[in-house]
């Protein structure tokens, strides 16, 4: 209503309201202070004018008012936006955990798989040639592979007459 008023000072429309209006009660009549902006007129029907002569009140109020609104504006969007990033920052977590698991379930069945097909292998192998196939097959040789000095001897204890010592074994 400051607003209208303000911005056509002159238009009788904007200066009149009526008292029974529930919203006009509770925003202007029930507050303190608020009817000294309007003369009572009683006549046929009782309503209120605004009082002219508190013209400059009325902006300083309203610009009050519209200050202080911005203010709750801003605040509330500011909350709302915090509100919505901490949303997608849940969010976003969620969805890094649910492509881990993802990722992990994958990388774990092609795991399984491979195992399956060099078990399928050995078990193969072990058929065709018999149960004389090793459980895990040894690595190839490789040209740097030295043969390591001593393989094939054993370790003689020196003669004991207390322990039976077996024939000492060579390759």
């Amino acid at each position: 209503m400051a607003e209208n008023i303000l911005r056509e000072p002159d238009n009788p429309k904007y200066q009149t309201f009526k008292h029974e209006n529930d919203t006009i009660k509770r925003r202007l009549i029930q507050p303190k202070g608020a009817l000294e902006y309007a003369l009572a007129v009683t006549g046929f029907q009782s309503h209120y004018v605004f009082n002219a002569s508190k013209m400059d009140d009325l902006r300083v109020g309203a610009a009050i008012l519209k200050e202080t609104l911005d203010r709750e504006m801003e605040k509330e969007g500011r909350s709302q936006r915090t509100t919505e990033e901490q949303k997608a920052a849940i969010a976003a977590a969620a969805q890094n955990v649910k492509l881990a698991f993802l990722d992990d379930r994958q990388s774990k069945a092609m795991r399984d798989a491979r195992e399956r097909e060099l078990r399928e292998a050995r078990e193969s192998a072990r058929g065709s040639q018999g149960a004389s196939m090793p459980l895990a097959p040894s690595p190839p040789p490789d040209e740097t592979s030295v043969p390591m000095p001593g393989v094939g001897y054993t370790l003689a204890t020196v003669d004991n007459p207390d322990v039976d010592q077996p024939p000492p074994y060579h390759d």
